[in-house]
């Protein structure tokens, strides 16, 4: 190796492991979900049924669903469900739902805290009758919190 390339190499070296890890950290809300949208339904259903042995099934006209019982922490918000859904005829998991009771002393910072979340990859629209959606490509989440229901939905 010439004396050039030795420091290319570290340079390279060093950018590559600060990226892998920056990858890893990822926006909260991705790194705290136990499953994403697009995974193996098999393997999703499985994840959820470690989180709560009763978990509940549903089938209704061509779709699927399990809700699960269980604590998650997402940008300091405390869920307590989790969901996830998609076609019968499909092996994928087409979203992943957080729910728990609205919070009594209002939503505006839950709701940014929750957005902030995201991170800067998302496209954020405006809030509108306590509901944002943001998309990105391929992808899209909304957060609901108002008077009467707080949740976040990813799907993809």
């Amino acid at each position: 190796m010439s004396r050039t390339s030795l420091p290319r190499a570290a340079a390279a070296a060093l950018l590559a492991l600060l990226a892998a890890g920056c990858h890893r950290s990822g926006p909260a809300i991705e790194t705290a979900l136990p499953v994403l949208p697009g995974e193996a339904w098999d393997g999703a259903h499985a994840a959820l049924a470690r989180l709560d042995p009763n978990a509940r099934d549903a089938n209704v006209a061509g779709g699927r669903a399990t809700t699960a019982r269980a604590e998650l922490v997402v940008a300091g918000v405390h869920f307590d469900e989790v969901r996830i859904t998609g076609k019968a005829d499909l092996p994928r998991v087409r979203a992943v739902s957080l729910a728990t009771r609205p919070p009594s002393n209002g939503c505006d910072r839950i709701r940014d805290d929750l957005v902030k979340a995201l991170g800067p990859a998302w496209n954020v629209g405006e809030t509108q009758l306590g509901a944002t959606t943001a998309r990105r490509e391929g992808q899209i989440a909304r957060i609901v919190c108002n008077g009467a229901e707080l949740s976040l939905t990813i799907a993809g």
